[in-house]
């Protein structure tokens, strides 16, 4: 069902209730912990903010039956087969999953067949991930797969869902449903603002139906999450190849005498004109919006075609697609671009990679942007710092693992 608040109009809603009662929250699911009361008297939530006097109008929408068709222009490798069977048997067998696969590995192909499947059984299927600019590219990406689907992007600025019989959302949006989707697909659960929140967890399940299956999926899984989905039940299946099968690049520690920002452009400058007579374009990561702006403001006085990219940046599509077209030689940005977003070609330096906002998850999926494209399978990362940190030295050892296990599992 979906949901909404305002004010009811019974002739239209299945179900009209008070959004906050005393000791819980319908719109969030929040326990009594989560509700206090306001200077106004009412119950509040303070997970979601709503409150007692605020209507929560929950209705059935029916989608037009179809018969679903899946067209995939390229093969499968055998690794993407093999995932792409387990989740379809944890579908079939109404089991929930989680699948890491390392960066670059193909994780959107490998759902295709449990999606169509899904479709196919009549029940809606939702597809979740952090970011806007991934919610849009990926909407196009699987409606280019299923052809004859209604396949619809939400965000903060598109709220059309009608008839859609596949959504692809941003995880904020998971709070406007109550038991809609029979196939619920969570992508990046390790990051920002999804790992560790147990608000985001509990949206997630109000969002399936009673029965409905979740498949949550990374490249990388923390401890404290994989004994959450044991207990909860999950099967798990892990990816260490990416789908050309190549061997993932490991980053270089380029140790910097200090931290001033002119100083590590002179440092940056030779990497970047290496890249530009080669016709390679970068990414460059810097912890702060700040930074950022700086840095893309000092690269672009050296001759370089450098655009800042943060979560403060405006016309962020008109930005991704210059970078897309080659129109632009670097992209400054914060961790808003270290997930879901391939470009070819594309070489990566971190610069003060041993910021504490740089956590080993974090360097990881940086470090995943290299190496994404079938004809571009390799490419240079460089960690830029003054000190060598352990999420540093973990990040580089996270994907020589992930190395030898493809290099075991070939054998």
């Amino acid at each position: 069902m979906r949901e909404s608040i305002g004010n009811p109009k019974a002739a239209v809603y299945k179900e009209c209730l008070r959004a906050v009662e005393a000791n819980s929250c319908l719109r969030c699911k929040a326990g009594k912990e989560s509700i206090i009361i306001d200077a106004l008297g009412r119950y509040l939530c303070r997970d979601c903010l709503s409150h007692s006097d605020l209507t929560l109008q929950r209705y059935d929408r029916h989608v037009p039956y179809i018969e679903h068709s899946l067209q995939i222009p390229y093969d499968l490798t055998k690794k993407q087969t093999q995932g792409s069977d387990f989740l379809l048997d944890c579908v079939k067998n109404k089991q929930n999953a989680f699948l890491q696969a390392i960066c670059g590995a193909g994780k959107t192909e490998m759902t295709l067949q449990a999606i169509l499947y899904a479709l196919n059984d009549n029940k809606r299927v939702g597809f979740a991930i952090c970011r806007k600019q991934i919610v849009i590219q990926l909407q196009k990406k699987l409606k280019s797969f299923f052809p004859r689907t209604v396949v619809k992007s939400l965000y903060a600025e598109s709220k059309d869902d009608k008839d859609a019989h596949l959504l692809v959302m941003t995880i904020q949006q998971l709070i406007n449903y109550h038991q809609e989707f029979g196939l619920l697909i969570v992508d990046e659960v390790d990051a920002f603002p999804y790992s560790g929140s147990d608000f985001y967890w509990r949206i997630t399940q109000k969002a399936k139906t009673p029965d409905g299956i979740l498949i949550m999926m990374s490249a990388t899984l923390t401890n404290n999450l994989k004994i959450r989905l044991a207990e909860e039940g999950f099967r798990f299946y892990n990816i260490p190849s990416r789908f050309h099968e190549e061997e993932h690049d490991l980053p270089r520690f380029l140790w910097v005498p200090n931290k001033e920002p002119r100083s590590l452009v002179s440092c940056l400058k030779p990497i970047i004109e290496n890249w530009r007579k080669r016709f390679k374009r970068g990414l460059i990561f810097l912890p702060t919006i700040k930074e950022c702006d700086l840095y893309a403001r000092l690269l672009s006085q050296e001759g370089f075609k450098a655009e800042a990219f943060s979560t403060k940046t405006v016309h962020k599509e008109a930005i991704i697609a210059r970078f897309s077209v080659c129109d632009l030689d670097l992209l400054v940005a914060t961790s808003i671009l270290e997930r879901g977003i391939t470009f070819p070609g594309i070489q990566v330096a971190v610069v003060n990679a041993d910021s504490p906002l740089f956590d080993r998850d974090t360097l990881i999926q940086m470090c995943g942007r290299v190496g994404r494209d079938q004809l571009d399978r390799h490419g240079e990362i460089w960690f830029l710092s003054q000190y060598t940190t352990i999420s540093m030295r973990q990040a580089r050892s996270a994907i020589k693992r992930q190395n030898r296990l493809r290099l075991k599992e070939a054998v």
